[in-house]
């Protein structure tokens, strides 16, 4: 009896799976016979069949284990065996025109669809399902069909649905934004999807408003901006017509998401006025962090390009139809060529490289990008994309920098001083500005007004002490050993002393500090002098004095020359210039060891400056470099030159 019934199973598999509907190259080879109405019907002891039938080639549509599977093979199993998992296969890949002998890998990683890559080509294509029933093979799951790049309509149902979660679901999000917050000194007040008012906030006064975080573009004199002479004009009103294509998407998104404000820069500060724009600017880090949403044009080179993209075709997805033999799986799978997250996670986006950009995406609560594909969504607790839903790591678009770091977007609260280990701030603000550094500017001028906001916070809410051009009192000597990998140079005008990471032009980098640190100087003071009333913004000047230990050097063409008493213990010798120069004399000085903990051997960590002003009592100097040796023996125990104050300015 056990075995019959083993066997009416097997005989009626054909009349109980589903078909998969196969474009018309699979229906002219794949002869697979049709369901036989006189084979046995199951009977009340045999249970229905739950799911669609995977043989020994295709399991990995149930399981989601790697395999390697042959095109030959499947078509094979498709035409002889019923195999309906094979079936889906040989349709999906019979659009590629790939060799017939040609292998196949199929896979399913933790939070990733499934996915399918030719032997022959680096492409990977996305089998997924589009409907809300579940699918018949447990590895395919449902994914996005259409992205919502192209209409107002679809982007603020998605952005809706993403808000509905984080208000509900993200205690972190809503700690400090789930009630409205103090507007800023001016807003945008929407009046309708075509009209817009600038608003002038009362104190006190309290609404949820949006952020549009944008790239100016190439010619800043040619956006839209409020000037000392049209601000009674703009607080009239100004019509969508008078507005460039990605503010006039950005008014009316906020108008459809149910906010009645929207903070732009270009309009919300009076741009001709250096007063406002300084008094402003210091308020940047409540600007964005109250905000209730960043709206970020991260696709889009200037004002003129518009939130909406038009997805690449290959972002498309075909549809592979089933059946309607089991009503409860009746649906369709979809598969397309998987889309490339790189320009968002590797920061290759014209608003993800500006420097601007950098703080106003770390002190907002929530971000959503409208990137070339899709949208990108950031908040304090996750990150999430339209095509995979929740990422399980997040890199926030900052040269590959995992969540793990805890260092930025979205990601500055609680993150730089969670545990309030003072090494553990040190290495993150270090890393900070490693990223922000290599970003870009429009004038050399806004290097800290760009990061004002950033310094603000870190300073109320982590640091507690004062801060120097870039630089934290309570860290000093070690924030001073920045090094600038490659070709560097110096901006035209002034904006940094050249003891600043903010005096060169490009990325910097510091040697990962630890415990072992050990000081061979010490700074007796530094200031700075701002130009306006925020010392955190931009400066007019910095000045640093100095005591240690020096020798004399050169600097030539090929590099720096110095003598020192144990040059047989140094295993390496290390230099990094801070801009092209002639030969010129040099003093050498000693600043501190560290011990690298992964290899034997301590790090010594020189400076390297010129004097500027031989006449003075009090010699002056400027940096022009870093040296760093590695040592086989500890610094400590030798003598390094002559004991010395200087003033570095």
């Amino acid at each position: 009896m056990l075995a019959s019934r083993k066997r009416r199973r097997s005989d009626g598999l054909a009349d109980q799976a589903t078909r998969v509907e196969t474009p018309d190259v699979i229906a002219n080879t794949a002869q697979v016979a049709p369901s036989n109405p006189s084979s046995p019907s199951t009977t009340p002891e045999d249970p229905p069949l739950q799911k669609l039938w995977t043989c020994r080639l295709c399991p990995s549509l149930d399981d989601g284990v790697p395999r390697w599977i042959r095109l030959n093979d499947l078509r094979a199993s498709s035409e002889s065996r019923a195999c309906y998992g094979c079936d889906l296969l040989v349709a999906l890949f019979a659009r590629a025109n790939v060799n017939q002998g040609e292998q196949i890998n199929l896979v399913k990683k933790k939070g990733e669809k499934l996915k399918a890559k030719y032997e022959s080509n680096n492409i990977w294509w996305e089998i997924f399902n589009s409907q809300e029933r579940s699918c018949p093979w447990r590895a395919i799951e449902k994914s996005s069909l259409a992205f919502s790049t192209t209409r107002v309509e679809d982007s603020a149902t998605r952005i809706l649905s993403w808000l509905a979660e984080c208000r509900s679901m993200h205690k972190p999000c809503n700690a400090a934004h789930s009630e409205p917050q103090q507007l800023p000194t001016r807003v945008l007040e929407i009046l309708d999807e075509d009209t817009v008012q600038l608003h002038t906030s009362d104190a006190g006064e309290k609404a949820h408003y949006i952020c549009l975080s944008h790239c100016w573009g190439k010619d800043p004199s040619k956006q839209i901006r409020t000037t000392t002479s049209n601000l009674l004009a703009h607080q009239t009103g100004i019509t969508s017509g008078n507005l460039p294509p990605t503010f006039q998407h950005a008014v009316s998104l906020t108008f459809r998401l149910g906010i009645k404000y929207l903070w732009i820069d270009s309009l919300c500060i009076i741009q001709d006025s250096a007063d406002d724009w300084r008094h402003e600017g210091s308020k940047m880090a409540s600007i964005y962090s109250r905000s209730y949403l960043c709206i970020a044009a991260s696709q889009s080179p200037n004002a003129q390009g518009g939130l909406y993209m038009t997805p690449s075709p290959w972002c498309l997805p075909h549809e592979y139809k089933l059946s309607e033999a089991l009503g409860n799986v009746a649906g369709s799978i979809h598969a397309r060529e998987r889309v490339d997250h790189n320009s968002f996670k590797w920061g290759d986006m014209p608003l993800l490289r500006r420097s601007w950009f950098f703080q106003e995406r770390a002190l907002s609560p929530r971000v959503v990008h409208f990137g070339n594909n899709e949208l990108y969504w950031e908040c304090t607790a996750t990150q999430a994309c339209e095509c995979s839903g929740r990422w399980p790591e997040a890199t926030f678009g900052l040269n590959g920098t995992t969540m793990t770091h805890r260092i930025l977007p979205t990601k500055i609260n609680g993150s730089l001083n969670s545990d309030g280990n003072h090494l553990s701030m040190a290495r993150n603000w270090h890393a900070m500005v490693m990223e922000y550094s290599k970003m870009e500017l429009s004038f050399d001028k806004d290097i800290f007004p760009a990061l004002q906001g950033v310094a603000s916070f870190v300073m109320q809410t982590h640091r507690h002490c004062s801060y120097y051009a870039g630089l934290w009192k309570d860290n000093i000597l070690y924030d001073l050993l920045w090094r600038r990998p490659g070709s560097t140079f110096r901006p035209e005008t002034y904006r940094a002393p050249t003891w600043s990471w903010a005096s060169v032009v490009g990325r910097v980098s510091w040697e990962t500090q630890n415990e072992t640190l050990k000081p061979r100087a010490h700074v007796l003071s530094v200031s700075t002098t701002p130009i306006g009333l925020d010392p955190l913004g931009e400066i007019a000047s910095g000045s640093l004095r100095i005591t240690g230990s020096g020798i004399p050097g050169r600097l030539l063409a090929d590099g720096l020359a110095y003598h020192t008493p144990f040059e047989a213990r140094i295993l390496r010798r290390l230099w990094y210039p801070d801009h092209t120069s002639a030969t010129l004399d040099v003093l050498v000085m000693s600043m501190a060891t560290m011990e690298c903990l992964e290899e034997n051997f301590t790090y010594h960590f020189c400076l390297v400056f010129r004097r500027t002003d031989k006449e003075k009592d009090i010699a002056q100097y400027e940096r022009v470099g870093i040296c760093i040796e590695r040592l086989a023996v500890a610094v400590d125990e030798m003598d390094w030159g002559e004991e010395m104050t200087i003033t570095v300015v």
